[in-house]
This record gives structure tokens, sequence and C-alpha cells, in this order.
């Protein structure tokens, strides 16, 4: 996602990767052992830092826990994934 932030352009990506969808080549059948499969995984380039959570989700909380600061980056991220967030929101309701 692309946001200005003062005179520059800032982008941020975001992978969202469903854990259910994950392969696991052991005999271990969860990828994240202890993480339920109806999680995700959330990674984001600007701190490069993932967890884990349902989707769709509080992006604030999910901002938070992702370290994503309050200077002007974090905030522009911050807004990045509200809008990430409640796209999801609304094709889920659909």
């Amino acid at each position: 996602m692309d946001q200005r932030v003062l005179l520059r352009r800032l982008r941020v990506h975001f992978l969202l990767l469903p854990l259910s969808e994950v392969a696991v080549l052991s005999d271990d059948r969860d990828p994240l052992p202890g993480t339920p499969r109806e999680h995700w995984l959330v990674w984001q380039s600007l701190t490069k830092s993932a967890v884990t959570t349902r989707v769709p989700t509080d992006a604030g909380v999910l901002a938070g826990r992702l370290g994503l600061g309050r200077g002007a980056q974090g905030a522009a991220a911050r807004a990045m994934l509200g809008e990430l967030m409640a796209a999801i929101w609304q094709l889920r309701s659909v």
C-alpha cells in the first residue's frame, strides 16, 4: 500500500497468510504450535515484524502488536492497515 508522508511516498507491504493453508512436513500438523489454524500470519515491511491473529481484526491493536510507531511513518502504516482491515470486513460482510 502507498501513502504520501510529508514530501515522500511511503510504501508498506502487508502479507496475510492463513495458517490453515500452510503445509507442514512433519508429524506435528500445526504450523505454529499453540496457535489455532483459523488464525493468520500478518507480516508488514516497515518494521519487518509478524504476528498471528484472526482476520479481520482491530487494526489499532494489530498495529501495536506489529510495532508500528507513533511517528509519521508509523501513523501512515497504521492508516494503511486500517484501510486493509476495513476492506476485509467489507468482503466478509457480503
